[in-house]
């Protein structure tokens, strides 16, 4: 009898395989679904921690130059600040509503002294910075997208350094998704402590 020379695979072996396959095939499917899953939920957060990195450089770099005693702070309800926002300093209708934050500077550093105002104010749920020089809007900027409530805009002064601190609170909603956060800006330092 001639040996044959057997080539292929026995039932067994090709149940094991099918079995060992299934598994991979499924931890694979189960770790894709779980990505795309989760791949809105990142992109929610990512967005929204987004409006607070920008919002914060913003406000920051107007809070230092709205800084004494050249410059002034006002708020929708005027607490701590120098006022309430009566005039947009933008050219614009004032908003009593939705406009929360307006700081003003005057530069003396060029010989024309243009005046400048930054004003925050809501709009369609998105938080818009229009910068104006001289009363006229040169530029706008959304700096947080979905608002939906701007809960505080407080001032505070430090009585050692004279700076004022400017806090405002922001509530953002995307698809059910809630984030709130605070953004900081301090003023510049108006007295000299120790000599």
């Amino acid at each position: 009898m001639n040996a044959r020379d057997e080539q292929g695979f026995t039932l067994i072996e090709l149940l094991i395989g099918s079995v060992i396959l299934g598994i991979i095939i499924s931890s694979i499917a189960a770790a894709l679904i779980l990505a795309l899953n989760t791949t809105d939920s990142i992109g929610t957060r990512l967005s929204q921690s987004h409006d607070a990195q920008l919002f914060a450089a913003w406000l920051g770099a107007d809070a230092t130059s709205a800084g004494p005693p050249h410059g002034a702070i006002y708020t929708r309800t005027g607490t701590g600040a120098d006022g309430t926002i009566s005039s947009t300093g933008c050219g614009l209708s004032p908003d009593p509503v939705n406009d929360q934050l307006r700081l003003t500077w005057q530069d003396y550093s060029t010989a024309s002294g243009a005046t400048y105002s930054a004003l925050y104010r809501v709009s369609g749920g998105d938080l818009i910075r229009y910068f104006c020089t001289n009363n006229a809007v040169t530029t706008t900027v959304n700096v947080a997208r979905n608002v939906q409530t701007v809960s505080q805009v407080a001032v505070t002064s430090v009585a050692a350094t004279g700076q004022r601190v400017i806090k405002v609170q922001i509530t953002d909603v995307v698809s059910g998704q809630t984030y709130q956060f605070a953004v900081a800006g301090v003023g510049r330092k108006t007295t000299v402590v120790g000599s």
